[in-house]
This record gives structure tokens, sequence and C-alpha cells, in this order.
């Protein structure tokens, strides 16, 4: 739609705001904003605290996880049946994640991983919808996540090992004493950097596919006849994001396992 200039302060005001809304509808990075929710904006003594986008979307995933499994166990038999096969698929599955990364242990923390994986890859195949929202793109929840599992691993070795204990356990086994105190420097701040990869590695993931798609549905009404190319190429890549929306989620369940084995193996 096209706007006519005026010299009155009310027509240059409608030519910015469309002229932004056609910026907004054509940023790629447009879709990570988080903004207030519509009727859901509160103001406390001064502090912001309005439901966002972001907020709204992980208590829909959360609703959505627990109603789903509480739908697949509601009525468990001994032979079960397709709701019910498919909860045990689901736990077989974290299970056998579980055992095949935590040594001994493992089966307390099989809610932790299977609230975890779920949760995240929801999140991530969510994001995929039209005009969907995908929070696992920011790296203040990702990050929020990983420093959850980084302090349950601290409390886990420090309860194990005790304090000190714990600090000497990052110290690879065969050091000459003389480089210890060298190799514990190294390995204290590899171990900070834990939560900081696993936080990284989700968020980028989610933005670089999503930023993707979104930059070739721009070349859609370009290219005329020849959007039919960019939409063919859409489809693929979304096949794609699904299973990297999967492979992410599984990465993040995995590394989480295996920092906790070496936090059970005094390691």
């Amino acid at each position: 739609m096209s706007t006519e200039y005026s010299s009155s302060p009310e027509g240059v005001v409608v030519h910015e705001v469309e002229i932004h809304d056609v910026h907004n509808s054509h940023d790629p990075m447009h879709q990570f904003e988080v903004q207030p929710v519509n009727g859901f904006e509160f103001n406390i003594f001064g502090i912001d605290i309005s439901i966002t986008n972001a907020v709204l979307t992980m208590f829909g995933i959360t609703a959505l996880l627990i109603f789903l499994m509480s739908l697949l166990v509601s009525s468990l038999k001994i032979i079960p049946n397709k709701k019910q096969s498919t909860a045990e698929v689901m736990y077989s599955f974290v299970n056998s994640l579980i055992s095949n990364n935590i040594s001994s242990g493992g089966k307390k923390f099989t809610p932790l991983i299977f609230s975890l994986f779920f949760f995240i890859f929801i999140s991530n195949a969510f994001g995929l919808l039209p005009y969907a929202f995908t929070i696992t793109s920011h790296i203040a929840v990702t990050a929020s996540l990983a420093g959850i599992i980084f302090l349950m691993n601290v409390i886990i070795g420090m309860i194990r090992n005790g304090p000190v204990g714990f600090f000497l356990a990052l110290v690879p086994s065969g050091v000459p004493k003389a480089f210890a105190p060298l190799m514990l420097v190294i390995e204290f701040f590899a171990y900070l950097a834990r939560p900081v990869t696993l936080a990284v590695r989700l968020a980028v993931n989610m933005v670089a596919g999503h930023t993707m798609m979104k930059v070739i549905a721009g070349f859609v009404a370009s290219m005329g006849l020849f959007g039919i190319v960019p939409i063919l190429f859409n489809s693929l890549l979304t096949g794609f994001e699904f299973f990297v929306a999967g492979l992410q989620a599984y990465i993040f369940s995995m590394l989480t396992c295996i920092y906790i084995n070496d936090a059970l193996s005094h390691h």
C-alpha cells in the first residue's frame, strides 16, 4: 500500500509507522524480539512485570507437555494401548540415554532428563510454526537451563567429594605434582565453560536456522513466478530444522548426562 507524503504532522507520523511495519515484516531478526503481550502489561512500583511472548510461550509449552503426558498415562494397563505404548517409547528413549551415559545411580535423574529433553524438543519444534516464538533462540532461556544443570553438578560434586576434594578432582590423574596447580587452573576454567557451551550451542543453532528460513522466505514475493523455488527450498529446510530441533535437544540432554556422570564418578 502506497503512502503519500504530507506536510502535516499526522501524515509524517503515518508514513513513519508504515515504513517501520514494512521493515519489521522483512527483518529476519524481528521474529526473535521479546515483546509484552497485549492486555498483559503490568507495572508495579516502577518495575515492569509484563507477560511477554517468551514467558507466555514457556507457560504454554510447559502446560502442553504436562497435558500430553497426563493424557498418555491416564489409563495404564498390563497390555498397553496406543497411548501407553507412546509413553513407554518416550520413557525407554530417555532411559537408554541415561543408561548409556551415566555409569551408576542415573535412575534418580530420569524425571530431570525426561523433562529437559522434551521441553527443549517441543520448544525447538514449536518455533517452526508460522508466527510462533522460539524461546530456545534466546541465550537467557538456554543459559538458565544450563545454569541449573551446572549448579546441580557442583552441588553433587561437593557433597560426594567435599569442597576441597571437588576442586582436586578436576586435576587429571597421573599429572606430576609440579604441574598440578597449572592443570587445576586450566581444568577449572574448562569446567566453567561447560554451561556456556551448552547455552550458546542451542541458542545459536536455533537463531541460525530460523534466520535462514526467514531470509529465503523473503525472496518469494520478489521472484514472482519463480517464487516456487524458495518455497520448495524452505519446505526442505523445515524438515531439516525439525531434525535439528530433535538433535539439539538430544545433545543438550546427553551432555547433561555426561556432566552428571562426571560428578557422580569423582572425575
